[in-house]
């Protein structure tokens, strides 16, 4: 674990928000920040070359570890829709803001995955900012339509149909964005997969997470049906690297 104290903050280009300024409650200092800032501050891996999967460079850490740790959950009946106790996520809050990173497989007292489905949700909630602008949403919607291809209505089978104006879109994201937005609606679609088992449908998945993400209905459904086929890439990564 990183302590907070270890961490060289500088204060001309992470901005810590004071009490006033905190979309947050005012003693979460990390889990303030917008998300590019998080991520550089949080991130698993700090060499991209050394990363065994990407996610562990431009993800920020809470959503990495809720998302590694729920990856094992996908059977619990109602994931995301029973929500877990305000004191604990609040207590898990205030533990990923001072801690900076936990293995949550090395928490012996962590029993309730809704405690970890509810703090997702309440980060992502608490995210400025749309991970896919409503402009740009809205631009592809047309595109889409006025090509008349029908996006994959979330089934949760492979053989789905993305269309390719989708991917061109994810594609030009911001790393800290597309691959946030990739690692979360894979793992929705796995939540999909099980859904005989957790009894969450891509309606109530929508119903319980789509807020969060801030994406339109149509989009939503694409991506989680989709899966692993909206994805061909992030573009923009050279960027980020200079």
């Amino acid at each position: 674990m990183v302590r907070l104290s270890t961490l060289s903050l500088n204060p001309t280009s992470h901005k810590l928000p004071n009490n006033s300024q905190s979309p947050l409650r005012p003693y979460l200092r990390i889990l303030s920040l917008p998300l590019a800032p998080q991520v550089r501050l949080t991130r698993v891996t700090k060499d991209v070359t050394k990363c065994s999967d990407k996610t562990q460079f431009w993800l920020a850490s809470l959503p990495y570890r809720c998302l590694e740790y729920l990856n094992t959950k996908l059977s619990s009946e109602g994931l995301y829709r029973i929500p877990g106790s305000l004191m604990a996520v609040r207590r898990w809050q205030l533990r990923f803001d001072h801690e900076i990173d936990i293995d949550l497989f090395g928490e012996t007292a962590l029993y309730d995955p809704n405690e970890i489905a509810s703090l997702l949700k309440k980060w992502l909630s608490a995210l400025p900012g749309d991970l896919v602008p409503k402009g740009l949403q809205a631009e592809v919607c047309a595109e889409v339509l006025g090509h008349r291809e029908v996006p994959v209505q979330g089934t949760g089978h492979l053989g789905a149909y993305v269309p390719l104006a989708v991917k061109n879109m994810l594609s030009r994201l911001p790393p800290y964005n597309y691959y946030l937005l990739f690692a979360i609606t894979n793992h929705l679609h796995c939540v999909l997969l099980h859904q005989k088992e957790n009894k969450m449908t891509l309606e109530n998945l929508r119903i319980c997470v789509g807020p969060c993400l801030r994406l339109e209905k149509w989009l939503f459904d694409c991506l989680v049906g989709g899966g692993p086929q909206c994805w061909q890439g992030c573009g923009t990564e050279g960027e980020y690297l200079r």
